[in-house]
């Protein structure tokens, strides 16, 4: 009986993989409905609910309303994130909170919430993890906030596209000061910051393997010099 029931799972699609990655969660505003009763019920005879319930309570710095119990019990039952990195991940949303708003800001459910989300479709499921994916994401704003100093955004919060545009060069394994180079040459090239300009001198120098400052300007002096001689050039040196 229970053969046949996983081969019939199988061939329906309900029956995952050894091994396969879970599918992304729906957006958090889609959570499913619990009732007030059933939430309540939870929170006095799971010792682990229980638990998380007063530690994020004294984060959040005010007696939790039922709605936010609720949501935080769609968190806790709908993720799959275990109850200690549960905990992790709301000090972490309060350190980040703080860093943007200031001490005192309200820490909001939904910004916790929309964590959950991200960290359960990046697998981040145990503590190690959970400290791995912190001190990454450390890193990454520690060089974006390096990157907009050196294009002189300071007054404003980057937009969606710019974001993403940073973290797709990080994540290739360039650096500020190459971000800083290609913006300088996109300037010159176009008397104004073009994103899009910019990406494809990213591009062209990951396609080479460059990386560093160091490899980009020897490859642009090996072009200078080539050109000098007399040898063809099918580059344009401004991506090089």
């Amino acid at each position: 009986d229970i053969g046949l029931a996983v081969e019939r799972l199988g061939q329906m699609g309900l029956l995952a993989e050894a091994g396969a990655k879970k599918p992304a969660l729906a957006p958090a505003e889609e959570l499913s409905e619990y009732p007030v009763r059933e939430v309540v019920r939870r929170s006095r005879e799971d010792r682990q609910f229980r638990g998380l319930l007063e530690v994020v309570q004294a984060n959040l710095g005010h007696t939790m309303s039922t709605p936010e119990v609720t949501k935080l019990f769609g968190v806790y039952s709908e993720t799959d994130l275990p109850p200690e990195v549960i905990m992790l991940l709301v000090q972490f949303c309060k350190e980040q909170s703080e860093a943007r708003y200031g001490r005192g800001r309200r820490l909001t459910m939904a910004y916790i919430e929309k964590m959950a989300f991200q960290w359960r479709n990046d697998e981040v499921m145990t503590h190690e993890r959970a400290e791995e994916w912190i001190r990454e994401h450390q890193e990454r704003e520690s060089a974006i906030g390096e990157i907009r100093r050196e294009l002189g955004i300071r007054d404003r919060d980057l937009t969606k596209t710019e974001r993403e545009y940073l973290e797709k060069w990080l994540s290739k394994g360039f650096g500020p000061e190459a971000v800083a180079i290609a913006a300088d040459r996109t300037i010159t090239n176009t008397s104004k910051l073009s994103w899009k300009y910019m990406d494809s001198i990213m591009e062209s120098w990951a396609g080479k393997g460059l990386f560093t400052p160091e490899e980009i300007e020897t490859m642009a002096e090996a072009v200078e010099a080539a050109a000098s001689l007399g040898y063809p050039v099918l580059l344009r040196p401004s991506y090089v």
